[in-house]
C-alpha cells in the first residue's frame, strides 16, 4: 500500500521521493496516517492527511495530524506553503440489533 498518494505531483527526484515515502511509512506505522497530495500550485501544496483505525487507541486531533504532516513534508518542499487538510478518525457507534416487537 502506498503511503503518499499522488506523490509524483511534488516534482521531487526519485531519491527524495523514496526518502520521503520511507519517513511517511514510519508515520503510517506510528499514527496510521495516510497522505494524499491533492494539488501543487506555484507556492502552495495541498495535502490531505487521514488517520485510519488506530491500532493502539492513539487517536489524534486535527491539530496533531496537521503538525505531523507539516513536520514530515516541510523539509522536502522549501519555499512552498503547506495547506494541510486533516481528517480525524471517528469510531462509529456500535450497531444494535432491532428490538423485538411485543404484541
Amino acid at each position: 500500500m502506498k503511503t503518499i498518494l499522488n506523490d509524483e505531483r511534488l516534482g521531487l527526484s526519485e531519491a527524495m521521493l523514496s526518502h520521503l515515502n520511507d519517513v511517511a511509512t514510519q508515520a503510517r506505522r506510528a499514527f496510521t496516517i495516510l497522505f494524499e497530495v491533492q494539488s501543487v500550485d506555484d507556492n502552495v501544496v495541498t495535502i490531505v492527511a487521514e488517520q485510519h483505525i488506530p491500532f493502539h487507541e492513539n487517536t489524534m486531533t486535527a491539530e496533531q495530524i496537521s503538525n505531523v504532516t507539516k513536520e514530515l513534508f516541510e523539509s522536502y518542499l522549501p519555499g512552498k506553503s503547506l495547506q494541510i487538510r486533516p481528517v480525524i478518525y471517528e469510531q462509529s457507534p456500535p450497531i444494535r440489533a432491532p428490538k423485538e416487537s411485543t404484541k
